[in-house]
């Protein structure tokens, strides 16, 4: 995602929905910025989680990035009041040194600071939430990232299987049929094929079949996620990847799902869309390593240095 700024609580409050791709309601989200105020890591709870879960994840988090920085909590209760174990996670943060910057509470399109005790700035009745276009989400627009979504189940149901829109028998035997060449020839062509399909004038089902079989080799899987990766338009490629992944057929769809869920994971605009293809790639190798990386949130910049370096060591071999 492009850089951007966030000057003002107000702006970040506008902000998050960009962040995490989606509206947040009984949610409480985490963010640590370094020390010029950049984020490091954004994660977001279910409020109703458990305290030393939600403290553990977050303290394990700052001790494993190893950065001196400020952590911001923004809280979604959805009325104003401060949930109890918010304080107790406010107690424990105190215990552990964790310098704490604010602690936002947002409830019915306002927002209020509950650390602020300045009521020119921080009115009781709190501050309406700006109802624009926040510039996380101009960059998100201008990268070609999806839309915010309303809700989680909103955006959970753009991740479900297209059954209906899987290519037709004939369809994936012509598909088939393109797996011919040395595994930089596949590579080449399942990039070519992606590329036609951010194309309007795209096949669609002849390429998208194409795509399922060639990328069921792993190292023609892996070269391809790497030349995707290392793309100025990976954006437009993986939401290319993702579509192929909701419309391939059960018996090919492992290897696609992980792939497409690995370039998600890459890219981290949004570990609601890498869980959802994830879950669809059941056992697939790459899927398996990938979950671990979601799950120790693997800061997206070494997972995509990870594929480049993997595609180094390739065309060393080769």
């Amino acid at each position: 995602m492009s850089i951007y700024k966030i000057a003002s609580p107000a702006e970040l409050v506008a902000s998050i929905p960009a962040i995490l791709g989606f509206h947040p309601t009984q949610s409480l989200v985490g963010m640590w910025t370094d020390q010029k105020a950049e984020l490091v890591w954004s994660i977001r709870f279910d409020l109703e989680t458990p305290e030393p879960i939600i403290a553990r994840t977050m303290l394990d988090l700052i001790e494993r990035h190893n950065s001196e920085g400020r952590l911001l909590l923004v809280i979604y209760p959805g009325q104003h009041q401060l949930p109890s174990k918010v304080r107790d996670l406010m107690d424990r943060f105190t215990r552990h040194e964790i310098p704490v910057l604010d602690v936002l509470l947002v409830a019915e399109d306002r927002w209020w600071s509950m650390l602020c005790e300045n009521g020119s700035c921080c009115p009781p009745e709190g501050t309406p939430v700006l109802q624009v276009v926040s510039n996380v989400e101009i960059a998100r627009i201008a990268d070609g990232a999806p839309s915010v979504a309303r809700s989680r189940d909103e955006l959970e149901s753009r991740y479900e299987l297209h059954i209906d829109e899987q290519p037709s028998l004939t369809q994936l035997r012509q598909g088939a049929a393109l797996v011919t060449g040395d595994v930089w020839d596949r590579a080449e062509l399942a990039v070519e094929l992606l590329t036609r399909l951010t194309d309007d004038a795209s096949d669609v089902s002849d390429d998208q079949a194409g795509v399922m079989h060639l990328l069921q080799d792993v190292k023609v899987r892996d070269i391809t996620l790497a030349s995707i990766i290392d793309n100025d338009q990976r954006e437009p490629l993986v939401s290319a990847l993702i579509d192929v992944a909701l419309r391939t057929p059960e018996e090919l769809r492992p290897r696609i799902a992980g792939a497409a869920g690995a370039a998600s994971a890459a890219l981290g605009d949004s570990s609601v869309r890498t869980w959802c293809l994830l879950d669809l790639a059941d056992h697939d190798s790459l899927a398996v390593l990938v979950r671990h990386t979601v799950r120790y949130m693997v800061n997206p910049e070494q997972i995509r240095g990870l594929f480049r370096g993997a595609l180094n060591i390739m065309q060393d071999a080769k």
